[in-house]
C-alpha cells in the first residue's frame, strides 16, 4: 500500500532550513521498516519556498510458515491381515514423489508436511503391494491451503489429516 503523510504547513522566514524525516516503526508483526532517516532542505528567498530532497520510505512485509501438516495413512484388507511392510503408501504433489513408507504392524503410516510458503496444494496418497489377489483403493487427495491474515504467521489448514483405505483379498 502506498501512504502519504502531510506535514502541518509551516510559516518561515527568508533562508534555508534542513529538516530529518524518519519513520516510527509501529513494530507490526511481519513488517521491516526501512530505517534510512531521508533529508529534506527547504530554501525561502522573497516569499517563495524551494525544497529539495524526497521522503520516500519502502517498508516490506513477509509471514512465517510455522504449522507441520502430518498425515495418518490407516490401510486394512478384509479377510487378510496384513503385516510390516506388506502395503507401501506414496505421497506425491503433482509430478514430485514427497514420501514414500511402508506399512507398521498396525497397518499405518504416517506422512509429515514440513512448513513450508510452497506447501499449499493438493496431494494424493495411492498405496501399491506386491502380494497376489490384493486389490487396494483409488486414490485419495488432501488439499493443504496457506493463508496470511496480515499478521505475520500464515493460517494453514488440511481437508484431512486422517486417511482410511481398505482393500480386499
Amino acid at each position: 500500500a502506498n501512504g502519504v503523510v502531510n506535514f502541518a504547513p509551516l510559516t518561515l522566514e527568508n533562508g534555508e532550513y534542513t529538516y530529518t524525516v524518519k519513520q516510527v516503526a509501529e513494530n507490526g508483526a511481519g513488517w521491516t521498516y526501512d530505517a534510512e532517516e531521508k533529508i529534506i532542505t527547504v530554501t525561502v528567498a522573497n516569499g517563495e519556498a524551494t525544497v529539495e530532497g524526497e521522503a520516500i520510505f519502502t517498508n516490506t512485509y513477509d509471514y512465517i510458515v510455522d504449522t507441520d501438516i502430518t498425515i495418518n495413512v490407516n490401510v486394512n484388507v478384509t479377510d487378510l491381515t496384513l503385516k510390516e511392510g506388506d502395503v507401501t503408501a506414496t505421497l506425491t504433489k503433482g509430478e514430485d514423489v514427497i514420501a514414500t513408507g511402508k506399512i507398521d504392524a498396525e497397518g499405518k503410516v504416517v506422512f509429515t508436511i514440513e512448513a513450508d510458503k510452497a506447501m499449499g496444494g493438493d496431494y494424493v496418497v495411492t498405496l501399491s503391494t506386491e502380494i497376489a489377489g490384493i486389490t487396494l483403493p483409488e486414490a485419495q487427495t488432501i488439499t493443504i491451503t496457506v493463508t496470511d491474515d496480515g499478521d505475520g504467521v500464515a493460517n494453514v489448514t488440511a481437508t484431512a489429516t486422517e486417511l482410511t483405505f481398505t482393500g480386499s483379498y
